[in-house]
């Protein structure tokens, strides 16, 4: 008898598990600063709500500096089409069938 598996030997039985940068064991400063944040929304009735943004996970923060903005800032290169741009989509592939080929051979759209 064997283990019945899915299509692509994948189980049923998978593992979540947290990621290391949103458990509170990875950081014992982020649980120092927590309870301190707690102890302060009990103490003053603040609507201060700290302890949510510490615990976001790394994809989800938002940038905090100006650096930070201008250096994912897109806007600093000219967009495709313009005179000089020579920004072009990345791709991965680069065979003969793919968007190096276009314009080139008479399959692919057009020859030039």
């Amino acid at each position: 008898m064997g283990i019945d598996f899915k299509e692509g030997c994948k189980s049923n039985e998978t593992k979540h598990m947290a990621s290391n940068s949103n458990s509170m064991k990875s950081s014992i400063y982020l649980k120092q600063c927590d309870n301190l944040y707690q102890f302060h929304v009990r103490r003053c009735r603040s609507s201060l709500n700290v302890s949510k943004r510490l615990f976001v996970s790394n994809i989800n923060k938002h940038p905090r500096s100006l650096s930070r903005i201008v250096r994912f800032d897109l806007t600093l290169s000219p967009p495709p089409g313009m005179t000089h741009s020579h920004s072009k989509p990345f791709v991965w592939s680069k065979g003969r069938k793919f968007w190096k080929a276009i314009g080139r051979r008479n399959n692919r759209g057009f020859r030039a």
